[in-house]
């Protein structure tokens, strides 16, 4: 890269166009060497993160994750993303954790309730599961997974 022309904000902004549009490996790679140039920039830890669990690699976005949320203790997405690794990991106990800090700091989001019913479901904790997927349904009336979901677990302890 020429040093003249090198604009870290302006490579930034197309490695998020390319994040946006579905182009992931672009985008990690642009983020990735941004960081090797800027190793303070914070931000380059949540977005790799996020984008390395996209790519379902779960462990690798946990790291970074991990990293980010240490040094960033306010940003609500990250500790969501971050739960969301680590159920995929098995981790659920870790992931409630982070999803309950996640809705500490931004309680109106219901993705993060989804998908702390979701884990509450999986560890067959029932109620605490109904409860967060009609937290979430009464947060996003227009989610249909959320009452999906909240019917089969009606139908699994038979109250419907």
């Amino acid at each position: 890269m020429n040093q003249q022309t090198f604009n870290p904000q302006q490579i930034l902004a197309t490695a998020i166009r390319h994040h946006e549009s579905g182009e992931l490996d672009t985008a990690l790679k642009i983020y990735k060497q941004l960081l090797s140039k800027y190793p303070k920039n914070n931000d380059l830890l949540f977005l790799i993160g996020t984008v390395e669990c996209q790519k379902s690699n779960f462990f690798e976005g946990s790291k970074y994750l991990s990293k980010y949320i240490k040094l960033i203790k306010n940003n609500p997405d990250a500790y969501n993303n971050y739960a969301n690794a680590l159920k995929e990991l098995g981790r659920d106990s870790d992931a409630l954790i982070n999803y309950k800090i996640s809705l500490s700091l931004n309680p109106q989001d219901p993705e993060t309730y989804f998908n702390l019913a979701d884990v509450y479901s999986r560890k067959e904790n029932y109620n605490l599961a109904i409860e967060n997927y009609q937290k979430s349904i009464q947060l996003n009336p227009q989610s249909f997974d959320a009452f999906n979901n909240l019917g089969l677990i009606y139908e699994k302890i038979d109250d419907y």
